[in-house]
């Protein structure tokens, strides 16, 4: 479904991936995790055409991924860090003008079902207001809703968690968990508590590098999973012995 082929993407005198390589089959759920500035959000920028990359290959839907072209998105939906609106339009329009940017075959009846549907599931409130209007939550709720729909074959989500309230929280936990059985995911996260009960394999990233990759068939319980992969993360947290002074 997806394979990076030893991506190399560099900024400036950082590297953001160093020959990073992973692969992920069809209907597959993949945790990314990692600490804030390991090359995460770098990974799914590419995935998205975002930027460009040095070296290295990408296959997904089984055909080389091109810079130029944008064909696969109308079977991926994806969740930026930075979310991207056209901020003029009301929630409705928006979602309208999502869908048939990637479909011109929807029926429109179909269509205001699926835009209803996802506005009562995600709590979206006042959306005959302009996006703009919007709290960063309620943002967010839109970036959603707007990743699901054209019920896409693959979700690339990047912190898809940011902003969210308690509840609303919940609910895409269960949705995404829902969803892991017919579709693919590529979830990206510093927090192992939110993504645990989602992937079948978590792929551990440190300084744009592949450290280690877990599978959850692995392990006997959950707890056992969690606590290995809160310690491969936590081997590149920095020692605060600076911090002494605190103590």
């Amino acid at each position: 479904m997806v394979e990076f082929k030893n991506i190399t993407k560099s900024y400036r005198n950082k590297i953001a991936l160093d020959n990073f390589s992973f692969k992920v089959n069809q209907n597959e759920s993949i945790g990314i995790i990692g600490n804030n500035g390991s090359g995460k959000t770098t990974l799914i920028n590419i995935l998205g055409n975002l930027i460009k990359y040095e070296k290295g290959e990408i296959f997904i839907f089984n055909d080389k991924l091109d810079p130029k072209t944008n064909e696969y998105k109308k079977n991926t939906g994806f969740i930026f860090s930075y979310p991207y609106y056209i901020e003029e339009f009301n929630v409705i329009n928006y979602l309208y003008f999502v869908a048939r940017f990637h479909s011109q075959e929807l029926e429109t009846k179909s269509l205001k079902k699926r835009i209803n549907d996802l506005i009562e599931l995600l709590g979206i409130e006042e959306k005959e207001k302009p996006i703009s209007t919007f709290s960063e939550g309620n943002k967010r709720k839109v970036t959603i809703a707007a990743s699901l729909i054209h019920n896409p074959k693959l979700l690339v989500y990047d912190e898809p968690f940011v902003n969210l309230d308690i509840s609303t929280l919940e609910v895409l936990k269960k949705l995404l968990i829902n969803l892991s059985n017919s579709k693919t995911l590529i979830i990206t996260s510093h927090h192992i508590d939110l993504v645990i009960d989602i992937c079948d394999k978590y792929l551990i990233i440190d300084n744009g590098k592949l450290i280690k990759t877990i599978n959850k068939s692995s392990y006997k319980s959950m707890e056992e999973l969690k606590n290995d992969l809160k310690g491969e993360v936590s081997k590149s947290n920095n020692e605060n012995s600076n911090l002494n002074w605190l103590i």
